[in-house]
């Protein structure tokens, strides 16, 4: 067995400082957060005012409503063992595309794996901010959390939850 003479441990150490100043450092291109489910990877955007922020997409707050979930109450969701990418946003939950009804056109869109929010944030573990919550209109039959840009809002130090729910009949219990 070797002892600790040798180039071995420095190659460690030095290992394990480029590892901290990699996680120390996370105000470049993206950013990677740990949840109670698992980790998601965030996509640095910037306003048109160039403020940066965060954007933490598709993050699931219940199991996909099908099958046997369909008309239940929403289920914590799983916990995911990927890292999860916050850059793509989720699908909207199913409804008519009004664009193509205004055509004359019956297309529904959408999936009903949609049970997601977004988080857009200036840095992740800055301190206390504002939150604001959106939850897009639509009378319950068409939206979605991607509706609208958030960049006019993130040019203030606040932290934008937006979320998706389910529409029409799939979203009504009872």
């Amino acid at each position: 067995m070797r002892t600790s003479r040798g180039p071995m441990p420095w190659v460690l150490l030095l290992t394990v400082v480029l590892l901290w100043k990699e996680v120390m450092c996370q105000d470049e291109a993206s950013v990677v957060v740990k949840l109670k489910q698992g980790e998601i990877f965030a996509q640095r955007e910037t306003t048109a005012a160039g403020k940066a922020f965060y954007s933490f997409r598709g993050i699931p707050y219940a199991q996909p409503p099908v099958n046997g979930l369909r008309f239940r109450d929403p289920i914590p969701p799983s916990a995911w063992y990927d890292p999860l990418d916050g850059s793509k946003a989720p699908s909207v939950c199913p409804q008519l595309d009004l664009d193509a009804v205004q055509q004359g056109e019956v297309v529904l869109k959408g999936n009903e794996n949609c049970l997601y929010l977004n988080v857009y944030a200036p840095r992740p573990k800055q301190g206390k901010l504002p939150v604001i919550v959106w939850i897009h209109g639509g009378a319950f039959i068409a939206g979605g959390a991607e509706e609208y840009a958030p960049m006019a809002l993130l040019d203030k130090d606040i932290v934008l939850v937006s979320i998706q729910y389910r529409l029409g009949t799939l979203g009504m219990k009872e």
